[in-house]
């Protein structure tokens, strides 16, 4: 009780000595929402540096201790990696970053998570680890990935549905890619693409028909269209003004109502044109002889018609790139950068995926035979030749990463759905998870041989890392992160180290007292490890 009422006392007093800075409180939310950053809903940095440290250091000996730090240090960095786009997605500045990055992390983070913990679970099923050893690594994924969150107190709702959105935007550009592959591999369009494809570019380039107008006219039908189109895209009316009089005015409007009465026409012409060179066995043969070589001539040109193909392209590119960039002034111009960032990241995995198909699959396929019992080496060797013979590499690798990106998606929505729930609160979040993650950490570490010392220090770190965490969220939201709270953090820092110590103090003292009659040791400190984890949160429930 004495910690408390000095705790409470230290923080109104605290409370106190900001009282009358509410104006400089005002203009720093002011100077926020004009471009700088808003430091007044941040953890205080003592906070910060005991929730980071603290959780390295107890992470670190506990993996140690039982023999599992390489493969923690995998799922390590995919934790870090995610946590990393998740803050820079609750930054309203360094969103469109965090957007471009969702593509190729999510990848990365399912497939280190999988280095570590995956790999660590088919060691334990062929029981060449310990029951238990995977939890390690899950918690120590989970605890780093906390406390990577805790450093601003990012895991947000609003950053949670923004990971959301790209992830399935990203998700959804590289499973098109991967039914594509499989469509060209096993579809008809592998044996009927080719030739629809070389049709076309030589009804258009190179036709073979004595006279071939029908293509010709459709180019130049097309051409004209665009061109419309493109001058009524341009601001070509702002730009000139008043130089242009109101006769000229009155001459290109009738002139335009003209091209869209005739449009129908021409259609129709063409559509007349592709039907009489489709049908007859000798098109035009009505026309006069001079006449027909001479169309047949103009229409056989191919310099006429790359000028043509050229024309539709760049004027194809211009009023796109007009037309959006119109959209993008009238509308927002961040937002559509940030809707549009999720498609191109994820074509530059395809495209990269695509690139690198061959080495990927031969080294996914390398990394699997390694860990692969010797009776099973040639039998997967052969399945895999023939999924490879029979997929090909491009949609292997565009599934797999599918499949990984995925997985990282489930893992944020349901982050996503905790929060919207109000499982997981936005505030000290990070911290929170962090000292879950030690705890789960420390309670399988207790079953793997680690000593009753070293596991209860596990145990305490995560109930001071979260009480911690919370109280230092709660002081910066209200004080501010660089308001001077050393003092008050440090009182109530001190008490929650108290508490812990002391119920680890009652935890040894219990275990000594049974050990000459237990016949194993394990089992009493698993025992004692979920009693001090159980009394350290009736203790919270109690403050």
């Amino acid at each position: 009780m004495s910690e408390t009422v000095t705790d409470t006392d230290a923080a109104n007093g605290t409370s106190d000595s900001v009282g009358n800075t509410k104006p400089t409180g005002g203009i720093e939310r002011t100077t926020a929402a004009n471009g700088a950053e808003d430091t007044t809903e941040r953890p205080t940095r003592l906070s910060t540096a005991v929730v980071v440290g603290l959780t390295l250091l107890v992470t670190v000996e506990l993996v140690t201790a039982v023999g599992l730090g390489q493969r923690a240090t995998y799922g390590v960095v995919g934790a870090v990696a995610l946590a990393a786009v998740l803050g820079l997605l609750a930054n309203d500045r360094l969103e469109p970053i965090g957007v471009a990055l969702v593509g190729p992390v999510f990848p990365v983070v399912s497939l280190a998570v999988i280095a570590g913990a995956g790999i660590t679970l088919v060691a334990q099923l062929r029981n060449a680890l310990s029951v238990g050893s995977v939890f390690v690594v899950l918690g120590a994924t989970v605890a780093v990935f906390g406390a990577t969150l805790a450093v601003r107190d990012v895991l947000s709702h609003d950053a949670l549905a923004r990971a959301v959105a790209a992830g399935v935007r990203t998700t959804v550009v590289v499973a098109t890619a991967a039914v594509g592959a499989l469509a060209i591999r096993f579809g008809p369009a592998r044996t009927r693409a080719g030739p629809v494809l070389g049709d076309i570019v030589t009804w258009v380039f190179a036709p073979t028909a004595p006279v071939p107008l029908a293509s010709l006219l459709a180019l130049t039908v097309a051409v004209v269209s665009l061109t419309r189109t493109t001058v009524v895209a341009l601001p070509i009316s702002e730009l000139l003004g008043d130089r242009v009089g109101e006769p000229t005015r009155a001459r290109l409007s009738r002139f335009d109502r003209a091209l869209k009465l005739t449009a129908p026409l021409a259609l129709t012409v063409v559509a007349a044109a592709v039907g009489i060179e489709a049908v007859a066995t000798e098109p035009y043969g009505w026309l006069p002889g001079g006449l027909r070589e001479f169309l047949g001539g103009l229409a056989r040109a191919e310099t006429l018609r790359l000028l043509l193909v050229d024309a539709v392209v760049a004027e194809g590119l211009i009023v796109a790139t007009v037309t959006g960039l119109k959209r993008a002034y009238r509308g927002s111009g961040r937002a559509a950068l940030v809707g549009t960032l999720p498609y191109v990241s994820g074509a530059l995995v395809v495209a990269a995926v695509l690139q690198y198909r061959e080495p990927f699959v031969a080294a996914m396929i390398g990394e699997i035979e390694r860990r692969l019992p010797i009776q099973l080496l040639d039998e997967f060797r052969r399945l895999s030749t023939q999924a490879i013979d029979l997929y090909g590499e491009a949609a292997i690798g565009l599934m797999v990463v599918t499949l990984l990106s995925g997985l990282t998606l489930v893992v944020v929505l349901a982050l996503f759905v905790s929060s919207t729930l109000g499982v997981l609160t936005e505030r000290a979040s990070g911290a929170g998870l962090a000292g879950a993650g030690l705890c789960l950490v420390a309670a399988f570490a207790s079953t793997l041989g680690v000593s009753l010392l070293v596991a209860l220090a596990g145990v305490v770190a995560a109930f001071v890392v979260w009480d911690t965490g919370t109280f230092g969220v709660t002081l910066g939201a209200e004080l501010g992160d660089k308001a001077s709270t050393v003092r008050t953090e440090l009182v109530h820092g001190g008490a929650t180290v108290l508490i812990g110590a002391g119920a680890a103090g009652v935890a040894i003292w219990l275990d000594r007292m049974t050990g000459p009659v237990t016949a194993s040791g394990v089992p009493v400190v698993v025992a004692l490890v979920g009693a001090i984890g159980g009394l350290l949160l009736l203790a919270v429930a109690s403050r």
